[in-house]
């Protein structure tokens, strides 16, 4: 349960306060990735990555999670590219957006 396994962020947006409730693994990643990208806390990269792609309709933990899982798809594949020159990553992407259902919010 994320009662159990997960934490509560709050964040301040343009129409007040909200808490955010995720997984610790998925808190981790976050923060990982504001430090790699040069933020000084979790709330400016939340801000920059996750929030601009975000309509409002969708839980925000739930298009966090996406968003995360996204990213972390897309570093590899740019690694795999490294390894295999040939490898078509637009493509890859474009196939894993197109898969998933209509609607989302990535599309």
């Amino acid at each position: 349960m994320l009662k159990d396994n997960g934490q509560q962020k709050s964040l301040i947006l343009d129409t007040g306060k909200t808490t955010i409730a995720l997984e610790n693994e998925f808190w981790g990643v976050i923060e990982y990735m504001a430090l790699e990208d040069g933020h000084d806390n979790w709330r400016d990269w939340f801000t920059e990555n996750v929030l601009p792609n975000w309509d409002g309709k969708r839980n925000l933990a739930s298009h966090t999670r996406s968003i995360v899982a996204l990213w972390l798809v897309t570093d590899l594949e740019q690694c795999k590219a490294i390894l295999d020159p040939s490898r078509d990553i637009k493509a890859n992407m474009r196939r894993m957006v197109e898969s998933m259902p209509r609607g989302s919010n990535l599309q």
